[in-house]
C-alpha cells in the first residue's frame, strides 16, 4: 500500500504564516503604489509611469517560469534558500526604487523590475516550499500559509498610502515596505528549519 499522510503540520509551521505576510507585506505596494509614485515623486507622464508598470510586470512573468524551471531542479532542500535570496533581491529592488527620487527615474525603473521580478518568483517559489514541508496536510498547510499571506496583502497598501498622505511624501513608506522586506529574510530562515512533516504507512 502506498503511504498515508499523517495530515498534521510539522512544528513551527507557523513561520511559513509569519514569512508569508511579511514578503507580500513588503512588496505589494510595487504593485499597488510605484505608478502614483513615478507620477507624482518622479514627475512621470501617467503613460511612461503605466508603461514602466507594465513592462516590469510582464518581465517578471517571463523571470518567474524561469525560477519555476530551475527551482524543480534544485529540490526540496534548497527551496526554502531561494526564496531568501529573491527576498533580498525584493529588497535592493524596493531601496531603489526609493533612491530613483535622488537619481533619477532610471534607477526607480531598474528598481520596480526587480523588485516585482523577484516577488512573483519568490511566490511561486514559497507554494512549493510549503508541499515540501507538509506534503500529508497541504491543504491545512496552504490555508495557513496563505492566510498570512492574505492578511499582507490587504493591510499593506492601505498602510501604505495612509503613511504616504501622513507623512507627505512616498519616501517613509518605501522605508517601511523594506523593512518589512528586512524582516522577512530572517523569517524565511527560521521556516528553513522547520522540518518536514512524516507520514504514516
Amino acid at each position: 500500500p502506498g503511504a498515508r499522510a499523517s495530515g498534521a503540520l510539522p512544528p513551527g509551521f507557523v513561520w511559513f504564516a509569519i514569512g508569508a505576510f511579511l514578503l507580500i507585506a513588503g512588496s505589494q505596494p510595487l504593485y499597488s503604489w510605484v505608478v502614483a509614485y513615478l507620477e507624482q515623486s518622479l514627475d512621470a507622464s501617467p503613460g511612461v509611469a503605466g508603461g514602466v508598470s507594465a513592462v516590469a510586470s510582464a518581465i517578471g512573468i517571463a523571470v518567474m517560469v524561469v525560477n519555476a524551471l530551475r527551482t524543480d531542479r534544485i529540490g526540496a532542500d534548497h527551496r526554502v534558500r531561494r526564496i531568501v535570496i529573491l527576498l533580498a533581491a525584493n529588497l535592493v529592488g524596493t531601496l531603489l526604487v526609493l533612491a530613483g527620487a535622488t537619481w533619477g527615474i532610471g534607477v526607480a525603473v531598474v528598481g520596480t523590475i526587480l523588485g516585482i521580478s523577484a516577488q512573483l518568483s519568490a511566490i511561486g517559489t514559497m507554494h512549493a516550499a510549503v508541499v515540501d514541508r507538509a506534503p500529508g496536510a497541504v491543504a491545512r498547510a496552504t490555508g495557513l500559509t496563505m492566510t498570512g499571506y492574505y492578511l499582507g496583502a490587504l493591510v499593506s497598501p492601505a498602510a501604505f498610502g495612509a503613511l504616504a498622505d501622513i507623512t507627505d511624501t512616498f519616501a517613509w513608506s518605501w522605508a517601511a515596505t523594506a523593512v518589512l522586506l528586512g524582516l522577512a529574510i530572517p523569517a524565511w530562515i527560521r521556516a528553513g528549519r522547520v522540518a518536514p512533516a512524516t507520514t504514516d504507512r
